[in-house]
């Protein structure tokens, strides 16, 4: 059973080391101008959701900032908290992870959910994220994600909105 159980956490390990790399790709471009950082930090402090995930993603690869996950999953739940399904699955990527935060495969499973009940990216990405979804899935007891699902569910009543800007 140990021996399961150990393979099945690498597996799961690998995929959301793919899942993160796809999720987090972004066209190769210069990194952003301290000037540019800055203008995106006050975007983001003033709550502009798509600031907020550009900023996640600023720190998370180390473009024009130091490369600080904490900071990236704090900027990426900010984002998330409002609805952004790539800040929303990038932020499930850290928990799987635990890149900047404790590693914690019913936050990974819940933040992933969230994201792919949402306007996710296009059909690949969208496959590609249910896989690793599933794969998380495949680490919690029946009991877990059904407790996880019950709290997705709650999100969605409390959220009805930032689901519809989706």
């Amino acid at each position: 059973m140990r021996r399961a159980r150990v393979c099945s956490v690498l597996v799961v390990t690998v995929v959301l080391l793919l899942a993160v790399a796809v999720c987090a790709a972004q066209p190769q471009s210069a990194a952003p101008a301290k000037d540019d950082i800055a203008a995106l930090l006050k975007r983001a402090q003033a709550g502009d959701a798509a600031a907020q995930w550009g900023l996640a993603y600023s720190y998370q690869s180390g473009q024009g900032v130091p490369q600080d996950y904490a900071q990236a999953a704090v900027w990426y739940r900010k984002a998330a908290e409002q609805g952004d399904a790539q800040a929303q699955n990038n932020l499930g990527g850290l928990y799987g992870l635990g890149r900047g935060l404790p590693e914690d495969d019913a936050e990974a499973y819940f933040w992933m959910n969230i994201a792919l009940a949402g306007n996710l990216g296009d059909k690949e990405q969208r496959t590609k994220s249910e896989k690793v979804r599933d794969a998380v899935a495949s680490t919690l007891t029946p009991a877990k994600l059904q407790e996880v699902q019950a709290r997705a569910t709650k999100w969605f009543e409390e959220h009805p909105a930032k689901i519809a800007a989706q």
